[in-house]
């Protein structure tokens, strides 16, 4: 069975990305194989069962048991929450959401085994990095990207905003992205170090002739091994002690925490690491202009040249108002969730086709971002 030629396979996949389009196709490749069906096949049962809501109590079953026969098979924890959140995701697309026990899903599980950076392992590694290695840490700690989005950044767009920065004398320079993998928006910021070790970088590897930031000697971008292997020589040699595996991943885990204890709410740290935030254009704004504003402020606590002796001036009672903050969103999003929820079954309840489809749709979307959520 060619999983890429069936047509209805495509049509769900259209909504993501490249990257999670290939991932997807595998995986629900398993599913197709352990129900022995098509995509069309398991549309055309749905289309002719007679009763909706029993064909989705049915067909969640069934995806439990799938479940249970991956993590038999010996598929780690995480990859089976993957594999049945991208069948799920097919249903509610193509058909309608499945009817599951509440906690029947497998929740995904945190990495063990890893290192967790404090500020003092990333100044040792910098302070005797080169000068390519050190671009590459001030960069990476400045975003909090992934390695997928970090090598995919392009020589011409950074070239530009370090001119930018420059002529405009800016300590840091600010930009949009999007994520390749959830399309998530980014609100991406280059600190004073990065910005000037990215000078120093773009003159050096002019004579590379790439079209991208982090390439080497034949032109081409740098695999990802190459970042692990940077860490784990850098770590070896500022003789650090570590407490698990190294991975480029860590540098986002870095950020995130530190903007978190530095005073940025749940919002305004997502909005700089790129996760899909559930709020209106006008509030995006709203939040882009405080989390640049308290990025810039928590940058002594995550900078690669400065020691940072004490605490920050009225920290803990920044961090005080920040979870205040946060209370009263948790409490506005409460509500507004179970007046979504009563609102989406009565129109699931409807016996208008057009509004039960609106209540699929709806679904369908939810689901989508709570499965993207990295």
């Amino acid at each position: 069975m060619e999983v890429e030629e069936l047509g209805a396979l495509e049509e769900w996949l259209s909504q993501y990305g490249e990257g999670t389009q290939n991932t997807y196709r595998l995986l629900f490749k398993k599913f197709l194989e352990y129900t022995k069906s098509t995509p069309e096949e398991l549309v055309k049962i749905y289309k002719e069962a007679e009763d909706k809501r029993k064909w989705s109590k049915d067909y969640g079953a069934i995806l439990l048991r799938f479940q249970e026969y991956l993590l038999k098979e010996g598929m780690k924890p995480n990859g089976v929450y993957t594999t049945v959140t991208c069948v799920r995701s097919f249903f509610s697309r193509m058909c309608q959401p499945l009817s599951i026990r509440r906690g029947g899903v497998i929740q995904q599980q945190m990495a063990k085994g890893e290192h967790v950076f404090s500020q003092s392992d990333l100044q040792k590694m910098y302070s005797i990095a080169d000068l390519r290695d050190k671009a590459i840490i001030s960069t990476a700690v400045a975003l909090g990207w992934s390695s997928k989005d970090f090598l995919n950044l392009e020589r011409d767009f950074i070239e530009k905003l370090v001119k930018r920065a420059k002529d405009q004398g800016e300590n840091f320079i600010r930009f949009d992205w999007e994520r390749g993998k959830t399309k998530a928006p980014v609100m991406g910021i280059l600190t004073p170090e990065a910005l000037n070790d990215l000078e120093k970088w773009l003159k050096y590897s002019e004579k590379y002739n790439s079209k991208w930031l982090w390439s080497g000697s034949r032109n081409k971008k740098i695999w990802r091994d190459v970042l692990t292997d940077m860490l784990n020589r850098l770590s070896e040699k500022a003789d650090l002690s570590l407490t698990g595996k190294l991975r480029f991943h860590l540098f986002r885990k870095f950020l995130m925490n530190t903007l978190a204890v530095s005073g940025l709410n749940e919002f305004e740290t997502k909005i700089i690491l790129g996760k899909k935030i559930p709020i209106s254009d006008l509030t995006y704004l709203q939040l882009k202009e405080s989390a640049y504003k308290k990025y810039k402020e928590a940058y002594p606590n995550f900078s690669l040249t400065k020691i940072v002796n004490e605490r920050i001036p009225k920290l803990q009672e920044t961090v005080v108002d920040q979870q205040k903050e946060i209370e009263i969103l948790k409490t506005k999003v409460e509500v507004l969730t179970k007046t979504n929820e009563t609102l989406m079954k009565r129109l699931e309840q409807s016996r208008n086709p057009e509004l039960r489809q609106i209540a699929t749709e709806l679904r369908e979307f939810r689901l989508k971002v709570e499965s993207e959520e990295e």
